[in-house]
């Protein structure tokens, strides 16, 4: 669930109506994305306190380029956001620096803004793997959309071309995206059907009926 909250000022006041009136959905659903809304943050807070709160990174890419300019600084900020490794995440944030080094004592970089951002409101290395849920935008489209940004011009075969490794006993890859999600990404998926095994065996038991059905 997304819950956009332009339309309100930062008062607590009229925030907190509106996530009290939301408050059973949050129940459900403890994965929040929100725009980065101090207000709004601050009356999750209070009334779903155990819920994990997510940033829209789109929207918060609409705050970064209003101040930093460049289509490399945008490329590895959603190269930053969409590895769920945590090791692909510091050198993405270490690229940012040297792409926007400090110019002055009062000069604010790239690396310093976002620095400021709890990495686990915005970037999948950083997200849960409890939820099972990799979503970084406000629905399923633009998130697939923003996720193959940088490589649906490639083959597909370049897909594969990364040196991850996958643990089907454990159900982890290094990737990142396995225990992420909870079902088999391309890696862990190519090494299932090397061993000839069916991939439903790995997929975890949120996404199985048994459990669908208690939710009924």
């Amino acid at each position: 669930m997304h819950s956009c909250a332009r339309t309100y000022d930062d008062s607590l006041a009229k925030v907190k109506y509106l996530s009290m009136r939301i408050e059973d959905a949050i129940r459900d659903n403890p994965n929040i994305p929100v725009d980065r809304q101090k207000g709004l943050l601050d009356a999750l807070r209070e009334l779903a306190a155990g819920s994990e709160h997510r940033f829209c990174v789109r929207h918060l890419y609409e705050n970064f380029k209003a101040k930093f300019k460049g289509a490399e600084l945008k490329e590895y900020l959603w190269k930053a956001a969409t590895t769920a490794n945590k090791q692909e995440f510091r050198v993405r944030m270490k690229k940012i620096a040297k792409l926007d080094p400090k110019k002055s004592r009062d000069y604010e970089t790239t690396a310093e803004w976002l620095s400021k951002i709890p990495a686990e409101h915005w970037s999948r290395a950083f997200f849960p793997v409890k939820s099972k849920c990799d979503i970084l935008v406000k629905n399923l489209c633009e998130s697939f959309n923003n996720f193959i940004l940088y490589t649906r011009d490639k083959p597909i075969i370049n897909h594969f071309l990364h040196k991850y490794v996958a643990d089907l006993d454990k159900k982890t890859c290094t990737c990142g995206m396995f225990e992420l999600t909870g079902y088999p990404y391309c890696h862990a998926y190519s090494a299932i059907a090397d061993m000839g095994h069916e991939v439903e065996d790995y997929v975890d038991a949120c996404y199985k009926k048994p459990v669908y059905l208690k939710a009924y």
